[in-house]
């Protein structure tokens, strides 16, 4: 067998091997309610996220401002096992 034969052999094994699937590492912000970014008349008695997979509490953060850039107290954050 020549040495183009045994290239062409090895390219040809090679792509017929099933490629990995797709790793999708992190969750995306969907929607939120009120939504992201939005200026609200009186402060919201919550806040709701949706994202676009399953999130990990303890390295997730939300921070809700006041007009004034102000960082509002909050109680502490829960996930939503559904």
């Amino acid at each position: 067998m020549n040495r183009h034969s045994l290239t062409f052999l090895i390219f040809a094994v090679f792509g017929l091997l099933p490629a990995p699937p797709a790793a999708l590492a992190h969750a995306h912000l969907e929607r939120a309610a009120p939504a992201a970014g939005s200026t609200v008349a009186s402060a919201p008695n919550e806040v709701v996220l949706w994202f676009t997979s399953n999130i990990e509490p303890a390295f997730s953060t939300i921070e809700v401002r006041t007009m004034s850039g102000v960082a509002m107290q909050a109680s502490k954050a829960a996930a939503d096992p559904k």
